[in-house]
Formats: C-alpha cells, structure tokens, sequence
C-alpha cells in the first residue's frame, strides 16, 4: 500500500550494476521506493493518498526501448528511458511515442530522481545533451559523396576499397574523408562514421 506522497519506481535493466546502483540510491530518497516490474503497476483504484509509479527503461538492454515501453506501461503514470549511447534518431523516436523522459547516463543520480519525481508530477523531459544531438541532426552537413565514404569507412574498408567501391580515385576519397570528418567535429574517420550514425546522418 502506499503512503503519502510516495513515488513507485520499477528499473527494468538487464545489467545487475545499473539496476542495484539506482535501486539501492531510491532506497534512500524519501517519498521514493524501488519496486519489481511485478508489483511496479498501480492499482486501478486504491484508497488514501494517491500512489505514483514511474517506469524507468535501460535503453542499452532493449534496443526496441519505445516498444519495450508501449508493452510494459501500463498502469504506469510515467516512462523514464535511460541510456549511455541514445542515437538522435532513437532520441527523436522516444519523444515521438510519448514516452514522458529520456534521461542520458552521463546524468548523477540526483538528476535521474529529479526527474522520476517531475514525470510523476506530469511533467515531460529530454536531457539537454540528447536535445542538443538531435537539434544537430537535423541539418546535416555533408554532401551525398561524404555520406557514400562514411557509410563504407564504417564498414572498415580501407580508402583503397572505398575507392573501388565508389569508382573514384583514391585521393578523391581521402579528400572525401578528411572533409567529413571535419564537418562531424570528430578525431578519426572510424569516429566520424560513428557519430555521422548516431546523428542519423548515414
């Protein structure tokens, strides 16, 4: 049963860590308690003061996070989806679904639980590291060419492969590299291809 002002919050996450980490640091935030997925889902109706209950998804163990979430939401007033490496395109996708919050890793725990207890109060979230990726993402910088290169340098081939590949001289596709790195902000061509994927870019 609950008490006043109580919030219930079930972590679904496949990795022990992260699930004791949160669960132990709810344990200790007044208001809060961490409960198992079976017994996260209010009642439908329950008498004295209203009951709270926020799911709170690790998106780096359900790559289907925004149907993972339709599935289990149920009786649920919030959704908080929680991850160490979220694309702008999942991003974008999360926010899209309804989901209440999306909350990046590199996040302390006091900001994650300030945010369960804002979703339960009604209120919606994206963190502004993930904000700021997917406003990037939308204006894509590189040329259709750079594109074609990062997709195959993600494959790992060699610029003489790529070269083959696209029927260009090889020093067309360094050219080609080093531009798109450049425009990506990043250290290497094996990081630009990357970062080019998370920002949805190729």
């Amino acid at each position: 049963m609950s008490t006043d002002g109580r919030i219930d919050v079930c972590v679904v996450a496949d990795e022990v860590l992260t699930r004791s980490a949160i669960e132990a640091c709810i344990r200790v935030t007044p208001g809060l308690r961490a409960v198992a997925i079976h017994e996260s889902a209010k009642p439908p109706s329950e008498p004295g003061p209203p009951l709270r209950s926020v799911l709170v998804i690790d998106a780096d163990d359900h790559p289907d996070v925004v149907d993972a979430a339709r599935r289990l939401r149920e009786g649920h007033d919030a959704v908080v989806v929680l991850g160490r490496r979220l694309p702008a395109v999942l991003v974008r996708q999360i926010v899209q679904s309804g989901i209440d919050a999306v909350v990046s890793k590199r996040a302390g725990i006091d900001e994650l639980l300030a945010v369960v207890r804002r979703t339960a109060a009604g209120e919606d979230h994206v963190d502004p590291r993930l904000a700021a990726t997917v406003l990037r993402a939308e204006a894509c910088p590189l040329t259709a060419r750079e594109r074609d290169v990062l997709r195959l340098v993600e494959r790992s081939l060699s610029t003489r492969r790529c070269a083959a590949e696209l029927h260009l001289a090889e020093g067309t596709v360094r050219n080609l590299i080093s531009s798109a790195v450049r425009k990506v902000g990043a250290p290497d061509r094996g990081r630009a291809a990357s970062d080019a994927r998370d920002l949805g870019w190729i």
